[in-house]
Formats: structure tokens, C-alpha cells, sequence
């Protein structure tokens, strides 16, 4: 997370160890955004989001209160761990409140829908396997227009998305697609 490799516009990155890649990253979905925004055209902009994720280190939270920069992985089964990983947890909500801050700034809210989705449960364990772990994870959809329903006890599938983003956006899917 530290001192991150990072490409942007086909050349590489130079970072230190001051540069935080989910800042970084963050930053440049925001940038885009507001250049986006001014052009009045449909946009999508899709952001992988790196936080809460292995390895769980020192978060800015950490080093504003007096921690070096640091890429030491804490495993999140030990106390530390689990400390790293709920730091990681909070600055990941600052970051998304970044971004919907972007979006209402932008003056773009009114049409705007926001997805927010993880990509596997909650153990390493679980990862891939059809186990509770394996697929309880948030997905979380607002935006002007979406009715608050709370949790659903039903699987979705991401292949749901495409048509209901479609029907937003008010196009059609091909008859030649499945």
C-alpha cells in the first residue's frame, strides 16, 4: 500500500514511502470524475477498491497519530492483525465518503448510481468456496431513485448488474447477448 506500483497514462509511477496507493487511486477516480462531470456526457467509471485487504498494514489513521509509513503485514487472526484491519475498514469508508463527495460537488447526484460491492467473503478460507464466509459480503446500491430496502437474504449475481444499469441509463441490451 506504501510506496505503491502504480501505472497511470502507460508510465510507471514514480512513489516513496510518503505515497498511500489507495489515496493515490482514490485521487484519480475523483479527478476523473470532475472532468467527466463538466462534459455533460454519460460516463461509467469503475474503481477497484484495494482497502480492506491482505496485507493489512498502517493506514494514514496510523501515521497521523505517530507511525512510520509501513508495508509490515499484520495477520489479521492476531490482535494487531485485527487492529490493522479495522483501521483499514475506517479509512476505506473516508475514501468512499470521498468519492460520494466528489459526485455532489460535481453537481452530478441527481444521476448518479453508486455501487459499492466486495469481491469475496470475510476469511481467506472461504475464498472461492460456496460457504456462508465465501459469499457474505456488502453490496450496496444508491443513488436518485433508489428505494432504501435494508438486507436482502437472497444471493445476487453480478450479471443482474448489466441490465439494470442498462435500464438506467436507458439503453438497450442486444438481442445477441445473453
Amino acid at each position: 500500500f506504501w510506496k505503491p506500483t502504480l501505472i497511470r497514462d502507460g508510465r510507471l509511477m514514480e512513489t516513496t514511502m510518503q505515497d498511500y496507493g489507495p489515496d493515490m487511486l482514490t485521487d484519480y477516480i475523483c479527478e476523473f470524475i470532475k472532468k467527466e462531470a463538466k462534459t455533460e456526457a454519460p460516463f461509467i467509471a469503475f474503481y477497484s477498491m484495494v482497502l480492506a485487504h491482505s496485507a493489512h498494514c498502517v493506514t494514514p489513521i496510523e501515521v497521523a497519530a505517530g507511525m512510520a509509513p509501513s508495508n509490515k503485514h499484520y495477520w489479521k487472526h492476531k490482535p494487531e492483525g485485527m487492529k490493522m484491519f479495522k483501521s483499514q475498514v475506517a479509512y476505506l469508508d473516508r475514501l468512499v465518503g470521498q468519492v460520494v463527495d466528489t459526485v455532489e460537488a460535481a453537481g452530478v447526484a441527481d444521476n448518479t448510481i453508486i455501487i459499492y460491492a466486495s469481491d469475496n467473503g470475510t476469511t481467506s478460507s472461504s475464498k472461492g468456496r460456496g460457504v456462508e464466509y465465501g459469499v457474505h459480503v456488502p453490496f450496496v446500491v444508491a443513488g436518485a431513485g433508489i428505494k432504501q430496502r435494508g438486507l436482502a437474504p437472497v444471493l445476487m449475481d453480478f450479471t443482474d448488474v448489466l441490465p439494470t444499469l442498462a435500464d438506467f441509463a436507458g439503453a438497450d441490451i442486444p438481442a445477441d447477448q445473453p
